[in-house]
């Protein structure tokens, strides 16, 4: 079942989040890339909630205002 963490208002993308259970290990994917394995379900979301909260911080950190450029183009 995918899980969606992101911004709901027109920012950037959001992430989707998917866990699957293969064998004894928890592979939790971000975007369907495979980012880590988990021996169960718990610390699987813990991680997806942890990325999220790290992915978050990084694109508030590097999205600007983009406003109207103040030298017109030639």
């Amino acid at each position: 079942m995918p899980v969606w963490l992101g911004s709901h208002s027109g920012g950037p993308a959001m992430t989707e989040y998917t866990v699957k259970e293969i064998g004894h290990q928890w592979i939790v994917y971000a975007d369907r890339l495979s980012i880590a394995a988990c021996a169960d379900e718990a610390s699987a979301l813990k991680l997806i909630a942890e990325d999220s909260a790290a992915n978050s911080a990084t694109r508030k950190s590097t999205v600007h205002d983009i406003g109207p450029s103040k030298n017109p183009p030639a």
